[in-house]
Order: structure tokens, then C-alpha cells, then sequence
């Protein structure tokens, strides 16, 4: 016999540690998150940059059960699916961590609305981006990046277009005007108005 649903993959020994201890930074005693020193250094397992090599390898090996598992229980066309090569589409890496990070912390949660979230505008909604994106170009193999061509133009002309704008920087610099000059009902103006908090209206004290 097997499971109707199989359990939601588990982090590795790290990761879980790593949430211990934002759990303590959330909700522990004042001397318990003293005892976890900075918090903003933290690691934390939804931002792979923030994590260190180990974490950063255990991070992987999680999501690598975690589309499988996506695949299998949330997923039904072929289109819908995450794609083999996940791990070649840097917006679906990127993605995929909070999708994992939010579903196994939802699981977490003392009741389930949380899932109910998860299930009901996470998921869809990454995987409706995905879909976009992809438009089935890795349904049965991988495609190279399309835009590839495009961010290489938008690479080589960069120095050209920090020529341009260390020429307007070196302008401004030399005498350009301190506030640009504004324009109201048609006519030109430098001189200074006041805006109504409350209505956002342009208030003319004349």
C-alpha cells in the first residue's frame, strides 16, 4: 500500500537549525536572542546568497526533493509542471526557495490558515509565472535562454551608457540649476508650492 500523500520533504540538519534559531530571534526571551548575537546575520534558507557553502548544499539537495514532490502532489498537465531543468532557470531557483520556505513553514503554523495561503495564492501564483515565462519551452527538453542575444547587447553597451551619464553627472556638477524648474497650469515656475497632506491638491497661498 502506499500514502495517498506523502510528507512535505524536510531540510537538512543546518537549515532546520537555521530556523530554530529565527524562531528564537522572533519570539524567544530577551537573553535567548541575546545568546544568538547579531540576527541580521542569520542565515536565512529562503535567500541562498545569505547562506554559507554547507547551508547553501543542503539548500539544494531540499529543493531537489521539494519539485518532485510539487510535481506530484499540486500538479496535473504537463505544462503546469516544474521543469527538469530547474536548476538552469535562475527565476525558478530563486522563486522555488520562498515557494519551499513558506510551504514548510506554513506547515509549521499552529492552525492552518497559513496552508490554506500557501494553497490557495502561493503555489498558483508561481506556478502561473512559470508558465508565462516558459510558454512550454522545457516541457520535453531544455531551451537556452531566449533574451540571452538582448542582455548581451545591454552588457556591451554599458560602458558606452556610463559615458553618457558621467557626462550628465559632470554637468550637473558644473553650475546646473539646484532644483529643476518646475511647470504649473502651463506656466513656467521655480517658485516653491505647498501640498495639501490630506488631499494631495497643490495649495496656492496667492
Amino acid at each position: 500500500m502506499s500514502l495517498l500523500a506523502a510528507p512535505f520533504p524536510q531540510p537538512g540538519p543546518g537549515l532546520a537549525q537555521a530556523y530554530r534559531d529565527l524562531d528564537i530571534a522572533q519570539h524567544g526571551t530577551p537573553k535567548q536572542r541575546a545568546a544568538l548575537g547579531d540576527v541580521n546575520r542569520l542565515p536565512r534558507p529562503w535567500v541562498p546568497d545569505n547562506l554559507s557553502r554547507s547551508l547553501r548544499r543542503e539548500l539544494w539537495d531540499w529543493l531537489d526533493d521539494v519539485v518532485p514532490w510539487i510535481n506530484e502532489h499540486h500538479t496535473w498537465q504537463i505544462g503546469a509542471a516544474i521543469p527538469i531543468c530547474w536548476d538552469r532557470h535562475p527565476h525558478l531557483v530563486l522563486e522555488l526557495t520562498t515557494v519551499t520556505d513558506l510551504r514548510y513553514r506554513a506547515a509549521r503554523s499552529l492552525t492552518g490558515d497559513a496552508l490554506e495561503d500557501w494553497h490557495r495564492y502561493c503555489l498558483p501564483a508561481f506556478l502561473d509565472r512559470m508558465t508565462y515565462r516558459l510558454h512550454g519551452s522545457c516541457d520535453t527538453k531544455h531551451t537556452t535562454w531566449p533574451g540571452r542575444p538582448r542582455h548581451a547587447r545591454f552588457e556591451t553597451e554599458r560602458e558606452h551608457r556610463w559615458t553618457r551619464l558621467r557626462a550628465d553627472l559632470d554637468t550637473w556638477g558644473a553650475g546646473a540649476p539646484a532644483r529643476p524648474t518646475s511647470t504649473f497650469a502651463g506656466q513656467p515656475t521655480t517658485r516653491p508650492y505647498r501640498v495639501d497632506p490630506d488631499t494631495g491638491e497643490i495649495v496656492d497661498d496667492e
